[in-house]
């Protein structure tokens, strides 16, 4: 009864709180076009902006309505049945039907200048009945739309073309007006690569927040049933919170439950309909919000086949239940395209009527999401070398399976996704596709030329793995060590100390998923309803405010992206705590007009962003022995090209969690394994720098040194606050042969553990 009644209660908060009121724009009809093999007319539509039609402006939403004639919607109809007719039309098979919108900017003389080519996609109207769980059909008559972002101000012309079969049918036109706003632009890579920046204004754009992954499913790895309108409720306070806590990025990632449109039905995404009506909420209330977000369009899980032809680690999304599967043993009871002649994952990426029909899929994401100036990216697939083989791994006689084939496989996919996307989709965003570890868990790539192709801008690597050597799942102290070398080899294209990809220079560098996640198995039944991995990060939100420090200064192109508890109040509290003061730290950090991507060598290191210890036989030295002045803090910096600025964190090194414990109460259980657990989820480390409790850190106690600098020449270094972005103490310094030696303020680990810094020459002053 209790449970019932918390159950009501909670729907009654969602429906008052989140579940604001959608007024449907009602069409405008424009005009009316003859299909005269038919015999019958169809008609063209203005719906957006609905108050003041025809009349736009930049980068506001522009959106066409087209309804085709009875005809041909009778065969759309027929398809989504199952009616058994002739002819049949799939509205989502761009060979069935082709609704292409090109937009031409009016230029002197009464000429024109083509800005961009649009394809239409098939919309159903919705309504929400969250007391059902249920979206219900609010009928519309102009089922298929054009979306468009006009980035220029000025007269529009629009020439729409409707073919059917491959034959075209029709073509009608349109025009409208675009006049000058404030708003700043999509988001695109900037000039020095490693960044973003606003397409509009030019100025440079940081990120900062994190993965908020798709709607709130508990148990997903035994289920692929797609989740209703009560589960998407939670997105829109969490989005209120992010914004009011000073954070604008996050990552949506496409699952079977969530978005993934194409799952229960090759070539139908119907069943997903209501979803993606949904997101379309999603996505305007994240442009109200100034959030931007990446969509990975396909979840791995579904082809993550095991060795020799074991069945996949995720029994409800799985590439036996897949509609890309020719022999999906729970075929749907919803109209399907023909069944495909794949048999093992790998022919996901190589069959080509499979990936034919995957460029429907991505083609329609574009269609329909392409205009959004909160669309920060797209991603093809998370963590793609969990599928397929991908890794080479070792057979029962000792012998290495090589998988080089299957490798070459998957990214010669990227390359014809990411191409088709861009060109004959016509869309601009960037682009990526996920991996999740490189070679023995390190950060070389198996296969460097996933990130070769010419139309991928970023590199999106997940990391959840902690340093050790062999390589081990428990939770470490160093992992930023780990983390560092990945952002480094990724960043600079090395390979074995050596750049060896300079073409990585001119991409960016995202850890779109990562965090803490204790991977020892909880003990069951003891403790199945006590988990220790919401425990650990609900508890060490220092580890939270540290990934997003390193995150900052080690050259990433996005702050933050951590996964956990997004939901969750615990982790909106460390929102509140620390978005506010990196918000306001990385706020007059120019990437546009100062460079930090120079690739530099110190005695044989080669980096980007300056790690201090520099080497990590430095940090091994004080795991065994005492610290000294070097070793008590650990520090990431970026040094402008020019030597004369420069930006970073450091950190009191002893304050973790190994030497926390009898501080903070909620750490003692669970490393302890005392009530509720019944044994310690948390190992200490052997090897790493432990004493009794964090240090102490004074005045003139630690120092740190910056490389790269102008030689005798005096800088001001401007100490942060990292919970409040404010300047704390201020000092002058001289450099001495290209170094800047910098002592850490006091650092009294009950207080404050870490510090943000500013440096620059002080003539010149901060750009």
């Amino acid at each position: 009864m209790i449970k019932s009644l918390l159950f009501i209660l909670s729907l009654s908060m969602l429906t008052s709180l989140n579940a604001q009121t959608f007024r449907a724009a009602k069409p405008k009809v424009l005009t009316s076009f003859n299909v005269e093999s038919l015999g019958e007319q169809g008609q063209l539509a203005w719906y957006y902006p609905d108050r003041t039609p025809q009349l736009v402006e930049q980068f506001q939403k522009v959106e066409y309505g087209v309804k085709l004639p009875t005809a041909i919607n009778d065969r759309i109809v027929s398809f989504l049945t199952q009616d058994d007719a002739t002819g049949i039309l799939n509205p989502f098979n761009r060979h069935d039907v082709d609704i292409t919108a090109t937009f031409h900017k009016m230029i002197e003389n009464g000429r024109s200048r083509q800005v961009k080519s649009v394809d239409a996609f098939f919309y159903e109207e919705f309504r929400r009945d969250l007391s059902n769980n249920k979206w219900r059909n609010d009928t519309t008559s102009f089922n298929f739309r054009i979306r468009f972002s006009p980035e220029e101000v000025g007269d529009y012309e629009v020439q729409i073309s409707v073919a059917i079969d491959g034959a075209e049918l029709a073509e009608m036109e349109s025009t409208f007006k675009v006049m000058a706003s404030e708003h700043k632009g999509f988001l695109e890579q900037g000039k020095n690569y490693k960044h973003l920046r606003y397409s509009k204004t030019k100025k440079s754009f940081t990120g900062v927040g994190q993965v908020i992954p798709w709607a709130l499913y508990e148990d997903w790895y035994h289920t692929d049933k797609a989740s209703g309108p009560v589960k998407f409720m939670p997105f829109y306070q969490t989005f209120n919170k992010l914004h009011s806590s000073g954070g604008n990025f996050t990552r949506f990632i496409a699952a079977p439950w969530f978005m993934q449109l194409e799952w229960e039905a090759l070539g139908n995404y119907q069943p997903k309909m209501g979803q993606a009506w949904e997101f379309d909420r999603m996505n305007e209330r994240c442009a109200e919000l100034d959030i931007y977000y990446m969509f990975c369009g396909l979840l791995h899980s579904p082809l993550e086949a095991l060795h020799e032809g074991k069945s996949s680690v995720v029994p409800g999304v799985s590439w036996e239940s897949y509609c890309y599967n020719g022999a999906d043993s729970t075929p749907a009871e919803v109209a399907s395209e023909p069944k495909l002649n794949t048999i093992k994952p790998v022919d996901f990426y190589s069959d080509e009527t499979a990936n034919d029909h995957q460029k429907n899929y991505f083609r329609y994401l574009v269609s329909r999401w392409g205009f959004s100036t909160a669309l920060a990216g797209w991603q093809l697939m998370s963590e793609a070398d969990q599928t397929c083989e991908y890794r080479d791994y070792k057979l029962e006689d000792g012998t290495i399976k090589d998988c080089s084939e299957n490798r070459a496989k998957v990214s010669a996919w990227t390359g014809n996704m990411v191409n088709f996307m861009r060109e004959e989709c016509d869309d601009v965003h960037p682009k990526s596709i996920s991996i999740i570890t490189g070679r023995n868990y390190s950060s070389h790539l198996w296969d460097k030329t996933m990130f070769e192709h010419e139309n991928i801008e970023f590199f999106g690597l997940h990391d959840y793995i902690f340093e050790m050597d062999p390589p081990s799942k428990n939770i470490r102290n160093r992992n930023l060590v780990m983390r560092y070398e990945t952002v480094t080899n990724l960043g600079a294209g090395l390979a074995d100390g050596k750049v060896q990809h300079p073409e990585f220079h001119k991409k960016m560098f995202i850890y779109d998923e990562f965090g803490h996640v204790s991977t020892v198995p909880r003990k069951i039944p003891e403790d199945q309803h006590d988990d220790a991995v919401k425990a650990m990060n609900n508890c060490m939100d220092f580890n939270f405010k540290q990934d997003l420090w390193f995150t900052l200064s080690s050259g990433c192109a996005i702050v933050g992206l951590d996964w956990w508890n997004e939901h969750m109040p615990q982790r909106h509290a460390m929102w509140d705590k620390y978005f506010r003061g990196i918000t306001k730290f990385s706020e007059d950090i120019d990437y546009e007009g100062v460079d930090y991507t120079t690739v530099r060598e110190r005695k044989g290191f080669v980096y980007i962003a300056q790690r201090w210890p520099l080497k990590k036989k430095a940090i091994d030295r004080s795991n065994v022995k005492p610290y000294r002045k070097s070793d008590k803090v650990e520090a990431y910096i970026q040094v402008d090209s020019l030597g004369t600025q420069g930006f970073g964190w450091m950190s009191n090194r002893s304050f973790h969690w190994a030497n926390l414990v009898d501080s903070i109460a909620c750490l003692q259980p669970i490393v302890n394994g005392t009530k509720p657990f019944d044994k310690s989820y948390m190992l200490t480390p052997i090897d790493d720098d432990l004493v009794e409790k964090p240090i102490m850190i004074g005045e003139e106690e630690a120092f740190i040194k910056v490389y790269n600098v102008q030689r005798k020449a005096t800088y001001t270094v401007d100490f942060y606050d990292t919970e409040s972005g404010e300047v704390i103490e201020t000092r002058s310094l001289r450099s001495r042969g290209g170094t800047l030696k910098i002592f850490a303020p006091k650092m009294k680990p009950s207080e404050r553990y870490d510090v943000g810094f500013k440096f620059y020459d002080s003539e010149r002053g901060w750009k």
